[in-house]
């Protein structure tokens, strides 16, 4: 895997064994970190939030 990629969850199975889920099988794929920031700000907005008293 290359320095500027990343490895995501698409999909995953679970099954409840004594009371507890447990990932039975997983699937990923491998996009740039750009394209997944790209992604995440499309999706949830640009504008960052500041902690009180910042700037």
């Amino acid at each position: 895997m290359k320095d500027d990629m990343i490895r995501v969850p698409v999909s995953a199975t679970y099954r409840i064994i004594d009371g507890e889920p447990v990932r039975i099988q997983a699937e990923y794929v491998e996009i740039s970190a750009d394209t997944f920031a790209r992604f995440l700000i499309q999706k949830f907005g640009k504008t960052p939030y500041l902690k009180e008293g910042e700037d």
